[in-house]
């Protein structure tokens, strides 16, 4: 059976013993790993876990989960001053 599973490539092997970061553009940043941390540490901090789509639809979330709260607010703020004045 076959699976597709998309994979990019992230880096490669040399023997300059460096860890390096090459950016697009070229710029090239080392990201050697501090004492008793994974080698895969420096690179999920630079290149994250999320994919962009998944951002933009977190984001779309957050907006809409704000939003209903905000008129959840002004109902309630509403609703006392009406008691209030009753």
């Amino acid at each position: 059976a076959s699976i597709n599973i998309k994979c990019a490539e992230i880096g490669y092997v040399d023997n300059s013993n460096q860890v390096t970061m090459i950016y697009e553009g070229g710029e090239k940043r080392s990201i050697l790993p501090q004492f008793r941390e994974s080698a895969y540490t420096k690179i999920k901090q630079e290149i994250g876990e999320d994919t962009p789509e998944q951002k933009l639809e977190m984001e779309k979330k957050i907006e809409k989960a704000a939003s209903e709260a905000l008129k959840k607010r002004q109902k309630v703020i509403d609703y006392v001053k009406n008691k209030v004045n009753a």
